[in-house]
């Protein structure tokens, strides 16, 4: 009896032994199970962050090229507002025959006064269309300066008595349709104190290089 008890305890006891195992290796491998989820969620993690530094990275990118490209611009604006305004020959020509005609040759004579603001660029430009219309024979008023209130992207300003048209003033309409076909942008503004048949072609800053000045006679 007692080894039937005994080897019944023997026989309870090792159930219990492999029951207690069975458990251990449950625990462990939920335990791993576990920490094989944590590592794959901070792997998941790891993932999505590089992802987001990838996006950022590529918007940074974005950035520089735009400001580069932004750069590449201002810098040819500079360059460009740099640059010499120069009476090409092809607007030379454009301009010849009107200024040759019966239309600023003959009586009555109709009076150009050239003035620029004060911007050593606009001078230069102002001195040549004058000698190109003194060459043209064109009569003319003394040279002068101006200045200009009004921003304007205006090459030119034509001041006239008036803007309607009129017999006197229509050399001046033809004169600046012929030069803004040719590449010369001009505005027109009225100045009563002018004569009918005068026009002053007021040379202003480039564009490019405008700030804010005063148009008028000087």
């Amino acid at each position: 009896m007692a080894t039937a008890v005994f080897g019944g305890l023997a026989v309870i006891t090792g159930l219990v032994g492999g029951v207690a195992a069975t458990r251990s290796a449950d625990i462990k491998s939920a335990e791993d199970a576990t920490k094989i989820a944590e590592a794959d969620a901070r792997a998941a993690d790891a993932n999505a962050r590089a992802e987001e530094a990838k996006a950022d990275a590529a918007k940074a990118h974005q950035r520089a090229e735009e400001a580069s490209a932004e750069a590449e611009k201002v810098r040819e604006r500079l360059q460009k507002s740099q640059e010499m305004r120069q009476l090409t020959k092809s607007q030379a020509d454009a301009m010849l025959p009107l200024l040759k005609s019966d239309l600023f040759q003959k009586e009555p004579l109709p009076w150009i006064t050239v003035a620029h603001v004060p911007d050593a660029e606009a001078q230069a430009f102002a001195y040549q269309l004058c000698d190109f219309f003194k060459s043209c024979g064109v009569q003319q008023g003394p040279f002068g300066e101006a200045f200009q209130k009004v921003p304007s992207k205006s090459d030119l300003a034509f001041a006239v008595k008036t803007s309607e048209p009129t017999p006197e003033n229509q050399p001046f309409t033809r004169l600046s349709h012929v030069m803004q076909e040719s590449g010369i942008s001009i505005g027109v503004i009225e100045d009563k104190g002018l004569k009918p048949n005068e026009l002053t072609i007021i040379v202003l800053r480039k564009p490019e290089a405008r700030d804010n000045l005063l148009v008028g006679k000087g």
